[in-house]
């Protein structure tokens, strides 16, 4: 009960503030309000809040959204993609954990398809994939679900790719690109798994087109869709 009526407070103060700064532009309204906030007064929660707010909006103001753990990327991806209206493309290095701990962010993805969204993922498969047989069962597994599901599902060997001087500035790179109009890159993954810790979320057109890979990996010749032929080939490399 304590920490709704200090939320309502907040809320209230937030409104006055707003209220008595109209005159002032919209850019420098949401600052002045939090940072006229007394912190120190606030429940834990409602202050880590105003931190991330404070946070996203320093670097908005740059064209970019920056994210500074676990909760929050995970928080964003999924706010992407229920914001995304037709396509949905991702690119994915190394992430094999989408049917344990990266579960919720799926479910976003397959709610987007629902809606009638275009997804489309494409799995960059390293070597020692081959040397287990448990890591492959699991990765094809991943590959079938998401099918299943909707989506629309390509893979590409990185020691074919990598003989392609122009896949080298994304050899190392994990995006998703929605709508041909938000970007975001994944810059570091968690410790305790596959799931990514730090994001940057960009919009401006000029930026995005530098750093986009997906025009690259549709003309690709080793991107290739995943079907039940790409499975047996894919057994078949397994070390014996």
């Amino acid at each position: 009960m304590f920490k709704s009526q200090n939320c309502v407070s907040v809320i209230a103060v937030l409104i006055v503030l707003g209220m008595s700064l109209n005159c002032r532009s919209e850019e420098q309204v949401l600052p002045a309000v939090l940072e006229s906030l007394d912190r120190a007064s606030l429940p834990e929660y409602t202050s880590s809040k105003l931190v991330e707010m404070s946070n996203s909006l320093k670097t908005i103001a740059g064209g970019s959204i920056e994210t500074r753990n676990e909760d929050e990327s995970m928080h964003e991806l999924i706010r992407i993609l229920k914001t995304t209206s037709s396509k949905y493309q991702a690119l994915n290095h190394y992430i094999f954990g989408w049917n344990t701990i990266m579960e919720y962010q799926y479910r976003a993805n397959v709610e987007a398809v629902k809606r009638g969204v275009e997804v489309s993922r494409v799995f960059i498969i390293p070597d020692n994939i081959f040397m287990s047989s448990e890591k492959l069962i699991n990765l094809l597994r991943i590959f079938e679900t998401q099918k299943k599901d909707g989506i629309m599902v390509f893979y590409g060997l990185q020691s074919e790719l990598k003989s392609d001087s122009d896949y080298h500035k994304y050899m190392l790179l994990n995006a998703g690109l929605s709508d041909d109009a938000v970007f975001a890159t994944v810059t570091a993954f968690s410790t305790k798994g596959p799931q990514p810790a730090h994001i940057k979320i960009i919009w401006d057109k000029n930026k995005i087109k530098k750093q986009n890979p997906f025009p690259f990996l549709e003309k690709s010749p080793y991107i290739k869709p995943f079907d039940e032929n790409a499975k047996k080939k894919l057994v078949g490399m397994l070390k014996k």
